[in-house]
């Protein structure tokens, strides 16, 4: 990374673009003013068109494909376009893999090719943390029950108005207020704002229902403890068990029956979970069989849920008409085990790199700004260890989520090494 790239004024007018970009993706903001105002106001043309255009003109996108995360992203969207000619429904997969192209993928080189500075990687980090701000907002003001006798929350519009895509999103955006609890430095009045949010956060993740993002939080969390030194993994456990028999407490009974239910076979389960969790067994088996009949380019991106219903109709079944909820088994049952290997290659690089800048943070000498970037980034570590376990549960391999963290681990490595390799100024 060249100084002049730094102070590139087209470059820092592009990176405010970006940050615009990526508050209303993870917002879903332009969705909200749809249903509020009632027509689009393509907001994400206002602030993706210019973003993309300041990357394209700065070289954004060469200093992203130096990276190991990257490549791997950009072989799994290959092997999607190398998936469509065979697929089942080559022109809608054919959208699929474009539209991933043109408003998911592009989320990564945004982050990744215009964020260059600590100082700039910081503002990203409170600009998701209001984001996670905003969706908590948004699942307070702009929910209900899924009905009287079923009291799942989800949000009433959008793409994420599903229970369980809603919670995954949660998981992804609560662990950005948890940053500006712990981190030093923070104003006590943002780290009170960003500890109440959380909290109720959790609450709304636990409303759902969702025994995915449930599963998530408690990997989430000890992962967390894993990770935090002695003390603060005593004082961590101490505090999430507190909280979490507070937050249960207010759960209905209903939610509480059905997230203690992980599979069909329970005694005294809810009946609507016990037959939600056997479809889910089913399509799981009928991804894995599509996956190793089909393991070169599986049946098509996008085109699971039609194939299953197909199948089962020759076999004289009724078929689910579903997607996998599974995004691994997504990829590998629709883009072939080639795509599932990039995807899967994806996150584990980007793990490895993120986990590299964390060691090397807390080698430093303890300064404010290293704190802050250690903090960050076991943050993100646990932004990327809980949505990489809830999509476990959900159909969600082609959205932007895991590439978008994968560019803000590559800006905070690229940040970081210009940061520690450059001299202090002399005193």
């Amino acid at each position: 990374m060249q100084d002049e790239d730094i102070h590139n004024p087209l470059r820092r007018v592009g990176f405010f673009f970006a940050l615009a970009f990526v508050f209303v993706r993870f917002t879903t903001l332009h969705e909200v003013l749809t249903v509020k105002l009632g027509f689009n106001p393509y907001l994400l043309y206002w602030v993706g068109g210019p973003a993309i255009l300041f990357l394209i003109l700065t070289g954004g996108l060469q200093r992203s494909w130096y990276w190991t995360p990257v490549r791997f992203w950009l072989l799994y969207l290959a092997w999607m376009y190398a998936a469509v000619p065979t697929s089942t429904w080559r022109s809608d997969s054919l959208r699929l893999a474009f539209t991933y192209s043109r408003t998911e993928m592009v989320v990564l080189f945004l982050i990744a090719g215009l964020v260059l500075t600590w100082q700039e990687c910081w503002r990203t980090l409170r600009w998701l943390a209001l984001a996670a701000f905003v969706l908590v907002l948004l699942g307070h003001f702009f929910s209900e029950q899924l009905s009287p006798e079923d009291p799942r929350l989800q949000l009433v519009a959008g793409t994420m108005s599903n229970s369980n895509d809603y919670a995954a999103l949660m998981v992804i955006v609560l662990p950005f207020l948890v940053l500006f609890v712990i981190a030093p430095g923070v104003p006590a009045i943002f780290r009170l704002a960003a500890g109440l949010a959380f909290i109720y956060g959790l609450y709304l993740v636990l409303a759902t229902g969702s025994r995915g993002a449930l599963i998530a939080l408690v990997v989430t969390a000890l992962y967390a403890l894993f990770r935090l030194p002695l003390a603060a993994k005593i004082a961590g456990l101490a505090s999430l068990s507190v909280l979490s028999l507070l937050l249960w407490s207010f759960l209905p009974d209903r939610i509480t029956t059905r997230l203690r239910t992980l599979s069909a076979t329970d005694e005294n389960v809810d009946m609507t979970a016990a037959e939600s969790a056997s479809a889910r067994m089913y399509l799981l088996k009928q991804s894995l069989r599509f996956t190793f009949e089909r393991p070169l380019f599986g049946v098509g991106p996008g085109q699971f849920a039609n194939f299953e219903g197909a199948s089962a109709r020759q076999e004289g079944e009724h078929g689910s008409w579903h997607d996998t909820h599974n995004a691994y088994t997504q990829v590998s049952s629709e883009a072939g085990i080639p795509a599932f290997l990039f995807y899967v290659g994806a996150i584990f690089s980007t793990g490895r790199l993120l986990s590299r800048v964390y060691k090397r943070a807390r080698s430093q000498p303890p300064t404010l700004e290293n704190r802050r970037i250690a903090a960050a980034c076991l943050c993100v570590m646990l932004a990327f260890v809980g949505f990489a376990t809830s999509v476990l549960f959900l159909s969600l391999a082609y959205r932007f989520y895991l590439p978008a963290l994968s560019g803000l681990t590559i800006a905070m490595a690229r940040a970081t090494d210009h940061l520690w390799s450059t001299p202090p100024p002399a005193s």
